[in-house]
């Protein structure tokens, strides 16, 4: 009579061990390509809106505003679901564009230069960051209907960047990762506009 033979505990570990080692190695590899991915896309929206800051100067003739940037708005074309947020800064020395990820991850650019990745820079109002003390901003993925007026209260659902401003103006102040009820109000966010009424405003970039 034949003896059967079957695999050992040592040899059944050892398979086990190496199809682990060889499944991390994957996921290490996919996270790697996604990662490059999205860092492609971001830089690519970037380049875009720094295309249309560009535009909306030269159409001016003057330093590009953050009202110049909203009423070309719909030519920035931020990848929907990528971002957090993605903003447009202007002050006297020139003008930044900042995305941030929802992997928490910064990339930026100044005066239209090629996009870098620098997860200390604000992505809610970059320009301060660079010794710009006195900027305003926009962002892109703004909403034309808002959530609340002011001294009004904003509800969704879900955790989402708020902005609060004019929309008219152009002039916000924004918050990331708010969870609903959001008080509309100057105490709450700062004014932005003063003299002006304003807006909450959920973003969903």
């Amino acid at each position: 009579m034949k003896k059967s033979y079957g695999f050992t505990i040592v040899e059944l570990l050892i398979v086990i061990v190496v199809i682990g080692i060889l499944a991390a190695i994957t996921i290490v590899a996919f996270n790697g390509v996604q990662e490059r991915a999205r860092a492609t896309t971001a830089s690519s929206d970037i380049a875009g809106a720094n295309k249309v800051v560009k535009l909306a100067e030269a159409t001016a003739g003057s330093p590009v505003t953050t009202l110049a940037v909203l009423q070309e708005s719909s030519k920035i074309n931020a990848t929907k679901g990528l971002y957090k947020v993605l903003t447009v800064c202007t002050a006297s020395q020139g003008y930044a564009v900042a995305a941030e990820l929802n992997s928490g991850d910064v990339y930026y650019s100044r005066n239209g230069a090629p996009a870098v990745k620098d997860n200390s820079v604000n992505a809610l109002d970059p320009c301060p960051g660079f010794g710009w003390t006195t900027s305003t901003r926009i962002y892109a993925g703004m909403p034309t209907t808002s959530c609340a007026n002011e001294n009004g209260t904003c509800t969704f659902s879900g955790a989402a960047t708020v902005a609060y401003g004019s929309l008219a103006q152009g002039r916000f102040t924004a918050m990331k990762d708010q969870t609903s009820p959001v008080a509309c109000t100057n105490p709450y966010f700062g004014d932005p506009a003063s003299g002006f009424a304003k807006a909450c405003y959920v973003m969903s970039n």
